[in-house]
């Protein structure tokens, strides 16, 4: 079984319209994620990361040939921040921690300095 790789993303799914008639014409499998919930309501697309075009990998060269022509930019490889794989490494090690997610850790690792910094500012005067 293969496995769906997402090529491109759109803000709205009526940018995808032409690319998906394109790939139908050309008989080339595709999925489209999060559609719906975007013509449902198209502020969402933001907060959910737009619409997700998907093609299974023996495709994916010729569809981004296409997403290209049709004036859209490829999905690129995901390659972290060294600065989120670093602090994810050192806070993961913490036994509270490394039961929450990064987004997590950070947030409450700031909560904490910044209630100190502010200690610090009342009581310091």
């Amino acid at each position: 079984m293969e496995n769906w790789i997402t090529v491109a993303t759109f803000t709205y799914p009526t940018e995808l319209a032409l690319v998906k008639s394109f790939l139908e014409a050309e008989k080339i499998e595709f999925n489209v994620k999060d559609e719906l919930a975007v013509q449902a309501d198209n502020f969402l697309s933001n907060a959910i990361g737009g619409v997700k075009l998907q093609v299974k990998e023996k495709d994916l060269e010729r569809v981004k040939e296409i997403v290209v022509e049709f004036g859209y930019t490829p999905e690129q490889d995901f390659v972290p921040s060294p600065f989120w794989t670093k602090f994810d490494e050192l806070t993961s090690k913490l036994p509270f921690m490394r039961m929450l997610k990064v987004e997590a850790r950070f947030t409450f690792i700031a909560a904490i300095l910044l209630t100190i910094v502010v200690t610090l500012v009342y009581f310091g005067n």
